[in-house]
Protein backbone atom coordinates (compact mmCIF):
# COMPACT_ATOMS: atom_id res chain seq x y z
CA UNK A 1 0.00 0.00 0.00
CA UNK A 2 1.61 3.08 -1.21
CA UNK A 3 0.57 6.79 -1.04
CA UNK A 4 1.40 8.20 -4.88
CA UNK A 5 0.99 12.18 -6.30
CA UNK A 6 -0.83 12.31 -9.50
CA UNK A 7 -2.13 15.36 -11.53
CA UNK A 8 -5.50 16.09 -11.06
CA UNK A 9 -8.18 14.87 -13.39
CA UNK A 10 -10.00 16.75 -15.73
CA UNK A 11 -13.77 16.14 -16.65
CA UNK A 12 -13.99 15.13 -20.33
CA UNK A 13 -17.67 14.49 -22.52
CA UNK A 14 -20.12 13.08 -19.75
CA UNK A 15 -17.87 12.98 -16.74
CA UNK A 16 -17.54 14.82 -13.71
CA UNK A 17 -15.18 14.77 -11.27
CA UNK A 18 -15.56 14.36 -7.41
CA UNK A 19 -14.29 15.97 -4.81
CA UNK A 20 -14.07 12.99 -2.37
CA UNK A 21 -15.38 13.67 1.11
CA UNK A 22 -15.58 9.63 2.09
CA UNK A 23 -14.46 6.10 0.97
CA UNK A 24 -14.88 3.35 2.69
CA UNK A 25 -13.17 0.25 3.21
CA UNK A 26 -15.29 -2.88 1.59
CA UNK A 27 -14.37 -6.77 2.47
CA UNK A 28 -13.65 -7.31 -1.35
CA UNK A 29 -10.29 -4.50 -1.39
CA UNK A 30 -8.63 -6.76 0.42
CA UNK A 31 -8.45 -8.62 -2.40
CA UNK A 32 -5.99 -6.04 -3.77
CA UNK A 33 -4.28 -6.02 -0.87
CA UNK A 34 -3.19 -9.01 -0.29
CA UNK A 35 -0.36 -10.60 -2.64
CA UNK A 36 -2.09 -11.29 -5.83
CA UNK A 37 -1.85 -10.58 -9.79
CA UNK A 38 -3.76 -7.73 -9.71
CA UNK A 39 -1.71 -4.70 -11.54
CA UNK A 40 -2.00 -1.46 -9.15
CA UNK A 41 -4.74 0.18 -9.22
CA UNK A 42 -5.90 3.27 -7.34
CA UNK A 43 -7.88 1.21 -4.18
CA UNK A 44 -11.57 2.25 -3.24
CA UNK A 45 -15.00 1.38 -4.39
CA UNK A 46 -17.09 2.77 -2.18
CA UNK A 47 -17.15 6.56 -1.77
CA UNK A 48 -19.10 10.01 -1.83
CA UNK A 49 -18.22 13.23 -2.19
CA UNK A 50 -19.11 17.22 -4.02
CA UNK A 51 -18.91 17.89 -7.57
CA UNK A 52 -16.20 19.84 -8.35
CA UNK A 53 -16.47 19.70 -12.08
CA UNK A 54 -18.76 19.01 -15.16
CA UNK A 55 -17.63 17.94 -18.49
CA UNK A 56 -19.72 19.14 -21.62
CA UNK A 57 -23.34 17.27 -22.30
CA UNK A 58 -23.69 16.95 -18.54
CA UNK A 59 -27.14 18.17 -17.97
CA UNK A 60 -28.39 16.25 -14.07
CA UNK A 61 -25.79 17.42 -12.35
CA UNK A 62 -23.71 20.48 -11.05
CA UNK A 63 -21.11 21.84 -9.33
CA UNK A 64 -21.39 21.46 -5.36
CA UNK A 65 -23.96 18.50 -5.98
CA UNK A 66 -23.73 16.05 -3.32
CA UNK A 67 -23.27 12.45 -4.48
CA UNK A 68 -22.66 8.88 -3.90
CA UNK A 69 -20.99 6.37 -6.30
CA UNK A 70 -21.67 3.75 -7.88
CA UNK A 71 -19.24 1.56 -8.25
CA UNK A 72 -19.68 -1.43 -11.06
CA UNK A 73 -19.58 0.14 -14.41
CA UNK A 74 -20.82 -1.57 -18.01
CA UNK A 75 -20.78 -1.31 -21.52
CA UNK A 76 -24.00 0.79 -21.32
CA UNK A 77 -25.66 -0.54 -24.07
CA UNK A 78 -27.09 -3.86 -23.41
CA UNK A 79 -30.06 -5.09 -22.27
CA UNK A 80 -29.02 -5.15 -18.89
CA UNK A 81 -27.06 -1.84 -18.50
CA UNK A 82 -30.30 -0.26 -20.11
CA UNK A 83 -32.07 -1.86 -16.76
CA UNK A 84 -29.05 -0.17 -14.42
CA UNK A 85 -27.93 -3.80 -14.12
CA UNK A 86 -24.15 -2.65 -15.33
CA UNK A 87 -22.69 -5.11 -12.14
CA UNK A 88 -23.89 -8.08 -14.54
CA UNK A 89 -23.06 -6.70 -17.83
CA UNK A 90 -20.78 -9.05 -19.61
CA UNK A 91 -18.28 -6.06 -20.40
CA UNK A 92 -18.56 -5.21 -16.90
CA UNK A 93 -15.45 -3.47 -14.68
CA UNK A 94 -15.02 -2.46 -11.18
CA UNK A 95 -13.38 0.47 -9.71
CA UNK A 96 -9.96 -0.88 -8.00
CA UNK A 97 -10.17 -4.04 -9.68
CA UNK A 98 -10.33 -2.89 -13.33
CA UNK A 99 -9.85 0.62 -13.15
CA UNK A 100 -8.58 3.06 -10.23
CA UNK A 101 -11.00 3.24 -7.89
CA UNK A 102 -12.06 6.64 -5.19
CA UNK A 103 -9.27 6.66 -2.53
CA UNK A 104 -8.13 9.76 -3.77
CA UNK A 105 -8.76 13.90 -3.07
CA UNK A 106 -10.06 13.68 -6.83
CA UNK A 107 -12.24 11.30 -8.81
CA UNK A 108 -13.23 11.23 -12.32
CA UNK A 109 -16.24 9.08 -13.22
CA UNK A 110 -19.06 9.07 -15.83
CA UNK A 111 -21.53 11.67 -14.98
CA UNK A 112 -24.08 8.74 -14.69
CA UNK A 113 -22.47 6.39 -12.41
CA UNK A 114 -22.85 9.67 -9.76
CA UNK A 115 -26.14 9.11 -7.28
CA UNK A 116 -27.33 12.55 -5.91
CA UNK A 117 -27.53 12.63 -2.32
CA UNK A 118 -30.32 14.10 -0.04
CA UNK A 119 -29.28 16.55 2.85
CA UNK A 120 -31.13 13.90 5.07
CA UNK A 121 -28.13 11.53 4.53
CA UNK A 122 -23.86 11.88 5.81
CA UNK A 123 -20.75 11.61 2.99
CA UNK A 124 -20.47 8.66 5.27
CA UNK A 125 -24.08 7.39 4.31
CA UNK A 126 -23.47 7.76 0.66
CA UNK A 127 -20.00 5.97 0.37
CA UNK A 128 -21.47 2.94 2.88
CA UNK A 129 -24.92 3.09 0.28
CA UNK A 130 -22.39 2.86 -3.23
CA UNK A 131 -21.47 -0.79 -2.14
CA UNK A 132 -22.07 -2.52 1.12
CA UNK A 133 -25.29 -0.75 2.27
CA UNK A 134 -27.01 -0.65 -1.37
CA UNK A 135 -26.19 -4.86 -1.42
CA UNK A 136 -27.79 -5.19 1.63
CA UNK A 137 -31.04 -3.12 0.98
CA UNK A 138 -31.26 -4.85 -2.71
CA UNK A 139 -30.82 -8.31 -0.52
CA UNK A 140 -33.19 -7.92 1.95
CA UNK A 141 -35.85 -6.28 -0.67
CA UNK A 142 -35.69 -9.76 -2.41
CA UNK A 143 -36.30 -11.84 0.99
CA UNK A 144 -40.34 -11.09 1.79
CA UNK A 145 -39.59 -10.47 4.99
CA UNK A 146 -42.22 -9.72 7.95
CA UNK A 147 -42.59 -9.80 11.25
CA UNK A 148 -44.11 -13.29 11.67
CA UNK A 149 -40.68 -14.72 9.75
CA UNK A 150 -37.98 -16.37 12.52
CA UNK A 151 -34.91 -14.75 10.97
CA UNK A 152 -31.40 -15.39 11.11
CA UNK A 153 -28.32 -13.63 9.89
CA UNK A 154 -24.74 -15.54 9.49
CA UNK A 155 -21.99 -12.67 9.50
CA UNK A 156 -22.04 -9.40 11.58
CA UNK A 157 -19.64 -7.32 9.18
CA UNK A 158 -20.05 -4.33 7.47
CA UNK A 159 -22.64 -5.99 4.89
CA UNK A 160 -24.24 -8.40 7.94
CA UNK A 161 -24.51 -4.76 9.62
CA UNK A 162 -26.09 -3.33 6.70
CA UNK A 163 -28.54 -5.92 5.95
CA UNK A 164 -29.69 -5.88 9.90
CA UNK A 165 -30.46 -2.60 10.13
CA UNK A 166 -32.44 -2.61 7.11
CA UNK A 167 -34.18 -6.21 8.09
CA UNK A 168 -35.31 -4.72 11.40
CA UNK A 169 -37.76 -2.02 9.62
CA UNK A 170 -39.44 -5.07 8.35
CA UNK A 171 -40.03 -6.42 12.27
CA UNK A 172 -38.39 -9.40 12.54
CA UNK A 173 -36.36 -10.30 16.00
CA UNK A 174 -32.82 -11.34 14.61
CA UNK A 175 -30.88 -14.05 15.52
CA UNK A 176 -27.37 -13.32 14.70
CA UNK A 177 -24.66 -15.54 14.02
CA UNK A 178 -20.70 -14.91 13.36
CA UNK A 179 -17.39 -16.05 15.49
CA UNK A 180 -16.21 -13.39 16.98
CA UNK A 181 -17.48 -12.36 20.30
CA UNK A 182 -16.93 -8.38 20.04
CA UNK A 183 -18.29 -8.69 16.32
CA UNK A 184 -21.41 -10.37 18.22
CA UNK A 185 -22.17 -7.73 20.63
CA UNK A 186 -21.36 -4.79 18.33
CA UNK A 187 -24.63 -6.25 16.34
CA UNK A 188 -26.71 -5.57 19.36
CA UNK A 189 -26.59 -2.06 18.84
CA UNK A 190 -28.29 -2.31 15.56
CA UNK A 191 -31.01 -4.83 16.84
CA UNK A 192 -29.78 -8.28 17.39
CA UNK A 193 -32.29 -9.94 19.62
CA UNK A 194 -30.27 -13.40 19.81
CA UNK A 195 -26.38 -14.08 19.55
CA UNK A 196 -25.08 -17.46 18.32
CA UNK A 197 -20.91 -17.43 18.89
CA UNK A 198 -20.25 -19.83 15.90
CA UNK A 199 -16.53 -20.65 17.61
CA UNK A 200 -18.39 -21.94 20.97
CA UNK A 201 -21.65 -22.88 20.26
CA UNK A 202 -23.21 -25.68 17.69
CA UNK A 203 -24.91 -23.63 15.09
CA UNK A 204 -27.61 -25.43 14.10
CA UNK A 205 -28.34 -26.88 17.52
CA UNK A 206 -29.03 -23.18 18.70
CA UNK A 207 -31.05 -22.17 16.13
CA UNK A 208 -33.10 -25.08 16.35
CA UNK A 209 -33.64 -24.90 19.73
CA UNK A 210 -34.31 -20.64 19.10
CA UNK A 211 -36.69 -21.80 16.25
CA UNK A 212 -38.78 -24.84 18.58
CA UNK A 213 -37.47 -27.31 16.22
CA UNK A 214 -38.49 -25.89 12.94
CA UNK A 215 -35.53 -24.08 11.73
CA UNK A 216 -35.69 -20.44 10.20
CA UNK A 217 -37.86 -19.46 7.82
CA UNK A 218 -35.47 -16.68 6.30
CA UNK A 219 -32.06 -16.78 6.31
CA UNK A 220 -29.47 -14.11 4.78
CA UNK A 221 -25.77 -15.20 4.34
CA UNK A 222 -23.31 -12.19 4.66
CA UNK A 223 -20.69 -14.63 4.82
CA UNK A 224 -18.17 -15.66 2.29
CA UNK A 225 -17.38 -18.71 4.38
CA UNK A 226 -18.04 -22.20 2.80
CA UNK A 227 -18.81 -23.34 6.40
CA UNK A 228 -21.45 -21.14 7.35
CA UNK A 229 -23.04 -21.38 4.27
CA UNK A 230 -23.48 -25.13 4.66
CA UNK A 231 -24.43 -24.42 7.56
CA UNK A 232 -27.04 -22.49 7.34
CA UNK A 233 -28.40 -24.83 5.05
CA UNK A 234 -29.27 -27.03 7.53
CA UNK A 235 -30.86 -24.52 10.02
CA UNK A 236 -33.56 -23.70 7.25
CA UNK A 237 -37.26 -24.16 7.52
CA UNK A 238 -39.25 -26.71 5.24
CA UNK A 239 -40.27 -24.05 2.73
CA UNK A 240 -38.47 -20.91 3.99
CA UNK A 241 -36.10 -19.07 1.61
CA UNK A 242 -32.10 -18.32 1.92
CA UNK A 243 -30.26 -15.28 0.76
CA UNK A 244 -26.57 -16.01 -0.25
CA UNK A 245 -24.99 -11.98 -0.52
CA UNK A 246 -21.19 -12.58 1.24
CA UNK A 247 -19.01 -13.89 -1.38
CA UNK A 248 -15.55 -15.88 -1.45
CA UNK A 249 -16.85 -19.68 -0.99
CA UNK A 250 -15.27 -21.93 -3.71
CA UNK A 251 -16.23 -24.80 -2.19
CA UNK A 252 -19.36 -26.59 -2.41
CA UNK A 253 -20.32 -28.71 0.54
CA UNK A 254 -23.86 -28.20 0.79
CA UNK A 255 -26.74 -30.96 1.65
CA UNK A 256 -28.67 -30.56 -1.47
CA UNK A 257 -30.78 -33.00 -0.60
CA UNK A 258 -31.58 -31.69 2.31
CA UNK A 259 -32.37 -28.52 0.28
CA UNK A 260 -34.09 -29.88 -2.30
CA UNK A 261 -36.64 -32.12 0.30
CA UNK A 262 -37.27 -28.66 2.30
CA UNK A 263 -37.89 -26.89 -1.07
CA UNK A 264 -36.16 -23.91 -0.05
CA UNK A 265 -35.94 -20.65 -2.43
CA UNK A 266 -32.56 -19.56 -2.49
CA UNK A 267 -31.80 -16.21 -3.79
CA UNK A 268 -28.46 -15.22 -4.56
CA UNK A 269 -27.86 -11.26 -4.58
CA UNK A 270 -25.15 -8.99 -6.01
CA UNK A 271 -24.47 -5.26 -5.53
CA UNK A 272 -27.55 -3.75 -6.40
CA UNK A 273 -29.44 -2.21 -9.67
CA UNK A 274 -28.21 1.59 -10.22
CA UNK A 275 -32.07 2.64 -11.03
CA UNK A 276 -32.83 0.96 -7.37
CA UNK A 277 -30.86 4.57 -6.15
CA UNK A 278 -34.06 7.39 -5.80
CA UNK A 279 -36.71 4.17 -3.68
CA UNK A 280 -33.57 3.63 -1.88
CA UNK A 281 -32.39 6.01 -0.52
CA UNK A 282 -36.17 7.70 0.50
CA UNK A 283 -36.40 4.61 2.14
CA UNK A 284 -33.19 5.19 4.31
CA UNK A 285 -34.75 8.95 5.13
CA UNK A 286 -38.03 7.50 5.75
CA UNK A 287 -36.71 4.98 8.37
CA UNK A 288 -34.34 7.20 9.69
CA UNK A 289 -31.32 4.80 8.44
CA UNK A 290 -27.78 5.86 8.80
CA UNK A 291 -25.34 3.45 8.08
CA UNK A 292 -22.86 5.98 9.31
CA UNK A 293 -23.73 4.82 12.52
CA UNK A 294 -21.81 1.49 12.00
CA UNK A 295 -18.26 3.50 11.71
CA UNK A 296 -16.06 3.01 14.17
CA UNK A 297 -12.64 4.32 12.72
CA UNK A 298 -11.92 7.00 10.47
CA UNK A 299 -8.53 7.56 9.02
CA UNK A 300 -6.22 9.77 6.57
CA UNK A 301 -5.57 8.54 3.35
CA UNK A 302 -1.80 8.54 4.41
CA UNK A 303 -2.74 5.94 7.21
CA UNK A 304 -4.29 3.52 5.00
CA UNK A 305 -1.58 0.92 5.70
CA UNK A 306 -2.48 1.03 9.22
CA UNK A 307 -6.44 1.18 8.29
CA UNK A 308 -5.80 -1.75 5.83
CA UNK A 309 -3.91 -3.98 8.44
CA UNK A 310 -6.43 -3.77 11.12
CA UNK A 311 -9.37 -3.93 9.39
CA UNK A 312 -8.36 -7.38 7.80
CA UNK A 313 -7.49 -8.90 10.99
CA UNK A 314 -11.66 -8.42 11.29
CA UNK A 315 -11.72 -5.74 13.59
CA UNK A 316 -15.78 -4.28 14.43
CA UNK A 317 -17.74 -1.91 12.20
CA UNK A 318 -17.13 0.12 9.26
CA UNK A 319 -13.77 1.57 8.67
CA UNK A 320 -13.60 5.09 6.45
CA UNK A 321 -11.37 7.58 4.57
CA UNK A 322 -12.74 10.88 5.43
CA UNK A 323 -11.41 14.41 4.13
CA UNK A 324 -11.50 17.65 5.76
CA UNK A 325 -12.31 21.19 4.37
Amino acid sequence: MEIREYPDPEAGPGQVVVKMKAAGICGSDLQIYTPSETPPFIAGHEGAGIVHEVGEGVFDLNVGDLVSIYHHHGCGKCSLCQRGLYMQCTERYGLNWHTNGCDSDYFLTDAKFCMKLPDELTFQDGAIIGCAGGTAYSAVKKMALSGRNSFVLFGAGPVGLSILMVAKIYGVKPIVVDMLEDRLEFAMKFGADQLINASQTDTLEAVMELTNGRGAERIMIASGAHQAQATAVQCIAANGRIGFVGMGATENSMDMNHFIRRQVTAVGSYVFPRLDYPEMVEFFVDNDIHYSDMVTRTFKLEEAEEAYHLFSAGANGKFMFGWDG
